[in-house]
């Protein structure tokens, strides 16, 4: 049960992705791949495992492929000390530049890492 509110949530996240561009032949035919993995007919036990595996590996890879890009084009997150302590982050990304804020270095990236990502995939 977990599994198919994971893949759905994924494909919600795509699909709202897919509302702001028009959707590519290539981004149609995944879409389509990816929900024959969740919904096979009659499946036997084994096939509705495999079939989870490459949905899952399908997504995994969207997702790979849309933060890689993203990287590509914004770059990575930064960190400096604060003069008054703290530490921030900056980062760019679809939305523009943003600052996080955090009491160590090691969270403030992983603050400004977790915005950038959900940013990237349109959340």
């Amino acid at each position: 049960m977990r599994t198919r509110y994971l893949i759905a949530l994924a494909l919600a996240t795509l699909a709202r992705q897919a509302e702001r561009l028009p959707l590519t032949p290539e981004e149609k035919a995944l879409l389509a791949r990816i929900w024959e993995g969740l919904n096979p007919v009659n499946p036997t036990h084994l096939e509705e495992t495999e079939a989870r595996r490459r949905a899952w590996s399908l997504v995994a890879d969207e997702v790979a492929r849309i933060v890689a890009d993203g990287w590509d084009e914004y770059g990575a997150p930064t960190v400096a000390k604060h003069p008054s302590g703290g530490f921030f982050a900056h980062y760019e990304g679809p939305n523009g530049e943003r600052i996080v804020e955090a009491s160590s270095k090691r969270e403030a990236y992983r603050k400004a890492r977790r915005e950038w990502i959900k940013e990237v995939l349109g959340g």
